[in-house]
């Protein structure tokens, strides 16, 4: 698991984002490599609007990074 805190000051934002997800990769690579070598391994984050945005989903296309949806919630 990889946890990161928000440095004070930090707008997270797109490109921001983008530089957790290649910290995050490199974890992944590193600690868990029978899983980066299968592609075994699952994103799940919410809807926030820089988890959205298009910066975030390229990179997330570009790298083969497999999310799961957020769930809807019916009121």
């Amino acid at each position: 698991m990889l946890k990161e805190f928000v440095p004070s000051g930090q707008t997270v934002n797109g490109k921001f984002y983008c530089e957790v997800f290649r910290r995050l990769r490199e974890n992944v690579r590193h600690k868990w490599p029978e899983m980066w070598e299968n592609g075994d391994w699952l994103l799940h984050h919410d809807n926030a609007p820089a988890h959205t945005s298009l910066i975030v989903r390229e990179f997330l296309t570009n790298n083969n990074m497999t999310t799961l949806p957020q769930p809807c919630l019916l009121t």
